[in-house]
C-alpha cells in the first residue's frame, strides 16, 4: 500500500503565477509558472530540467523581488508531445 501521508512541515497556498530564473553565473533566464508555494519552498514547471543540488536565482514577471532557491528535486511530466519538468525547489536562507 501507498502511504499518503502529507510530510510537509508548512501549508501549501495554490497559484498560478510567471516567473523567470537563472542560473548563478549565468545570463540567460528562463520562464516558468509557479503552481504553489509555502513558507519553505515552491512548484514550479518549466520547458528545461534543473539538476537537484543547484541554487537558481528567480523573479517575479516584473523582476521586482529576487530570491534564492536550491533545486531539490526535477521530472519529466505531462504528455508525450510536450517537454514540461515539474520541480520543487527549497528557499535558501
Amino acid at each position: 500500500m501507498f502511504d499518503y501521508t502529507e510530510k510537509r512541515s508548512s501549508e501549501r497556498f495554490y497559484l498560478k503565477a510567471s516567473i523567470n530564473y537563472f542560473q548563478t553565473g549565468s545570463e540567460n533566464a528562463f520562464k516558468a509558472y509557479i503552481f504553489n508555494c509555502s513558507d519553505n519552498g515552491i512548484y514550479f514547471e518549466t520547458g528545461y530540467p534543473l539538476k537537484p543540488g543547484i541554487d537558481v536565482i528567480a523573479s517575479g514577471a516584473e523582476n521586482d523581488k529576487m530570491f534564492r532557491i536550491n533545486i531539490k528535486w526535477c521530472k519529466r511530466i505531462g504528455p508525450e508531445d510536450k517537454t514540461i519538468f515539474g520541480v520543487g525547489a527549497q528557499y535558501c536562507e
